[in-house]
């Protein structure tokens, strides 16, 4: 016996994609977690009941040894920006590269789809209230109808919009531009996270370990995972993602060779409290900054396990098999507003954008998230909060439309359609 003592300030997590089901990814990048947890406490071995009878009412019997599946994965992170900003000589790569960043493939195998690219700059001029605008002669295909981009306008700065229409190098955004824009001005890409209609993962590999003082003993690794997550965005706390899922097989605990020496993050500063702008409206032209107090993003993947006997814990992948079924849903807290009860009765859906600028100047970064039609799902209901009465508005993300007019334009990608979009300019 030899106990020794574990502290969980100390602990290491790392992610990669599988590029096999069931087999340690061969790219494990270090993932910042957030306040102390144990990723992988919830492993565990199934436990098969005996049930021999026999002639003495105290023969118990125990069970046999199963499957190591089934263990609960969980994480929790605060979001982060994006290190660098995807401007016209960016050279950014897919989740499943080994230099994908560690939100980066955390948020693709949640959301299912993925849109990065490099940026460009504007051609020419664009006015506020303008509908399109221009970006560098062959950089249109840069983008996609359904992705996030910013633009840096010439008072505000950065500010983001959706990519409408391409027309060759001409791009259609929605809202229509807030402020003049110069030519020359930055349009930046983002990393966009969607849903997609065929969500079979990868699945992920997860590794924790904490600082020993000798030969490592107490490693543990979860393979073949697959699980989803929520977002919780509140006023003037950091935003913050909870990650749920489940094992198929487990290695450890041991010496798994997990390095614990010190590692730059992949990633930039803390996105920081969360004082957002919001967009909830109907009409191409923002009109003002929505006031609200919280914004709850669930998105739910119900996973049904792909059965193969000589399989990683007797499976072979996964399937995200819910949509309508488990939608995407939303919750907005706000200060009373009877304008809502009208919205809930006349059934109007509403585009909804909720973001959050970090930084200045050539610093400023975007996290934010987009649902293109947000509709109520019940009566708003009223609450009391620190001497304050308060409204709650429940509502689900139903799918992009393709038709003229609405934000997304006549694409039908998983993109385009997709009923959520997180995204990092």
């Amino acid at each position: 016996m030899a106990q020794i003592h574990l502290h969980p300030d100390t602990l290491v997590c790392r992610i990669g994609a599988e590029s096999t089901f069931g087999t340690t990814a061969s790219t494990m990048k270090r993932l910042v977690l957030t306040g102390p947890q144990i990723p992988l406490a919830g492993l565990k071995t199934e436990m098969l009941p005996v049930a021999d009878l026999s002639p003495h009412m105290e023969d118990a019997r125990s069970p046999v040894r199963g499957l190591a599946r089934g263990g609960q994965v969980t994480m929790k992170t605060a979001i982060k920006r994006i290190a660098a900003r995807l401007t016209s000589a960016a050279t950014p790569v897919a989740y499943s590269n080994a230099s994908a960043l560690s939100h980066q493939i955390l948020l693709r195998h949640w959301m299912g789809g993925e849109h990065v690219d490099a940026g460009s700059t504007l051609a020419s001029s664009a006015a506020s209230g303008a509908a399109t605008v221009a970006v560098a002669s062959g950089h249109g295909s840069r983008f996609a109808v359904g992705s996030m981009i910013g633009i840096v306008e010439d008072t505000a700065g950065l500010r983001p919009y959706l990519v409408t229409s391409v027309s060759t190098d001409t791009l259609g955004i929605y809202p229509n531009l807030r402020g003049d824009a110069a030519s020359g001005a930055v349009v930046a890409n983002s990393y966009t996270y969607h849903r997609s209609e065929a969500h079979t993962g990868p699945s992920l590999t997860v590794e924790q370990a904490q600082y020993e003082p000798s030969t490592p003993t107490a490693q543990r690794r979860a393979r073949g995972v697959y699980g989803g997550c929520k977002l919780t965005l509140a006023v003037g706390q950091q935003p913050m993602l909870d990650f749920t899922g489940e094992s198929s097989a487990e290695d450890g605990p041991g010496d798994l060779s997990i390095p614990l020496t010190a590692a730059a993050d992949d990633m930039g500063p803390y996105v920081g409290a969360w004082t957002p702008e919001v967009l909830f409206q109907t009409g191409a032209s923002f009109t003002a900054s929505y006031v609200c107090d919280s914004l709850e993003l669930d998105v739910p993947n119900a996973w049904q396990w792909i059965t193969q006997g000589d399989g990683v814990g007797a499976r072979n992948g996964a399937v995200r098999v819910n949509g309508k079924s488990g939608p995407a849903t939303w919750t907005l807290k706000l200060r009373m507003d009877a304008a809502e009860y009208t919205a809930f009765t006349a059934d109007t859906s509403r585009y909804l954008m909720v973001w959050v600028t970090s930084g200045t100047g050539t610093s400023a970064r975007i996290f934010g998230v987009l649902i293109a039609r947000a509709a109520m799902t019940e009566e708003p209901a009223q609450v009391i909060e620190n001497g304050l009465v308060f409204v709650t508005i429940k509502g689900v993300a139903m799918q992009d439309t393709a038709t003229a007019g609405s934000p997304v334009g006549s694409s039908s990608t998983d993109l385009s359609r997709s009923p959520v979009r997180l995204f990092l300019i």
